[in-house]
């Protein structure tokens, strides 16, 4: 799991090459049917096309194994509402605090 101290190093020293997106994620035992993003990581001069493919795939990905959401955390000032929103996510869980969010892939959420 990622937290905001792994944000905070990435924003120094970024671990990944330049034009590069790494997504990490899982499928928790405790929520079935749901797939969890845990860290994205881009490097610098990363394209806007990158980042959006990579969010696609992760949305295929997660079809593919029949899940019913993807959950994440948006810990990035480079992320607004209105970018997440435009990527299908919308806030949830606001009891944990700001940055997370769910895209619903079927109705039975």
């Amino acid at each position: 799991m990622a937290s905001r101290w792994d944000v905070l190093v990435d924003t120094l020293k970024p671990r990944a090459k330049a034009g590069e997106c790494r997504v990490f994620y899982a499928f928790p035992l405790r929520t079935p049917g749901f797939m969890a993003v845990q860290y994205l990581l881009c490097g610098p001069q990363t394209p806007y096309a990158t980042l959006r493919r990579s969010v696609e795939i992760v949305t295929w990905i997660a079809q593919a194994r029949r899940c019913q959401a993807v959950v994440c955390q948006a810990i990035s000032d480079r992320l607004s509402e209105r970018v997440m929103n435009r990527w299908g996510y919308v806030r949830h869980a606001k009891t944990l605090g700001p940055g997370h969010y769910i895209h619903r892939l079927s109705d039975r959420l």
